[in-house]
């Protein structure tokens, strides 16, 4: 976990430095596999949707900024929210799931494993026999 976070830091590439950022999601998913639980499973399978969805499109936006620019380096992606838009406002809804800001996927994701664990509990009424 901590080891790919420590590399992403030493990144200036923008693919380099989203994949690291996976590497240390999924030091944190197998973690929680080695974990005895039903929770914990449905929180593995919860997180992996979660980060699915918010990596997919920062993937993406990698792409169309290398393809827009020539260069995927950091250092030199500065200013580009005025020529690009809508690229800019993807890259921030799915910044901001990663992130895990409330109300966004990647929230209740990492932080609010218990709302779909009680709501799972909730809508299984038939097996109260």
């Amino acid at each position: 976990m901590l080891l790919g976070a420590i590399t992403a830091l030493r990144h200036y590439d923008l693919k380099a430095i989203l994949a690291y950022a996976t590497v240390s999601q999924l030091g944190v998913l197998v973690f929680l596999l080695a974990l005895p639980s039903e929770k914990a499973l449905i929180a593995v399978v919860v997180g992996i949707l979660a980060h699915a969805l918010y990596k997919g499109p920062l993937f993406l936006v990698a792409g169309i900024l290398d393809h827009a620019t020539g260069t995927r380096d950091i250092r030199q992606l500065a200013g580009l929210a005025r020529a690009i838009p809508w690229v800019t406002a993807t890259a921030i809804l799915a910044g901001v799931s990663m992130a895990s800001f409330p109300p966004f996927f990647g929230f209740l994701a990492k932080e609010g494993g218990k709302v779909f664990i009680s709501l799972r509990k909730k809508a299984t009424p038939l097996s109260a026999g």
